[in-house]
């Protein structure tokens, strides 16, 4: 795949557009505010011990935890928070590969996991990567 090709891919588009959407919001927020992205597991560099055919995805993931990160550098002064959330393998159509494989929650559950996590850390200034039961995620 080309360079270009790989930033024209939907998985770098997700980065991107969250990135571009989240460097708009700033100024909306509420000081202190709370900005949260999804990135599941695969965005962890340091978990990254599988191999397989999912790098591009993973990259991009991971691309979007460095952005994210990059947010947080600008806005942390103001006392924001920036939270970049694994929703947890949920039986969605892509987290069961269209039903050939079974996922660990369903949404619902994820869902609230998510709700709770954002909850429990708004407003606590700093930049945490933490799936839909709140355990660490290395970056």
């Amino acid at each position: 795949m080309t360079p270009m090709r790989l930033l024209e891919s939907r998985s770098f588009q997700v980065a991107f557009g969250s990135i571009r959407l989240a460097r708009n919001l700033p100024g909306q927020l509420k000081t202190p505010g709370t900005l949260a992205f999804m990135s599941p597991h695969r965005g962890s560099v340091a978990a990254n011990a599988e191999g397989g055919l999912e790098e591009l995805y993973r990259a991009s993931k991971a691309a979007l935890n460095i952005l994210a990160r990059g947010i947080y550098a600008d806005i942390r002064e103001q006392g924001h928070t920036v939270l970049t959330i694994h929703p947890g393998w949920a039986a969605t159509s892509m987290g069961t590969l269209n039903g050939t494989v079974e996922a660990g929650i369903d949404v619902d559950t994820s869902v609230r996991g998510v709700a709770d996590v954002v909850e429990r850390h708004r407003r606590c200034g700093d930049h945490l990567y933490v799936d839909d039961e709140d355990r660490q995620w290395p970056w």
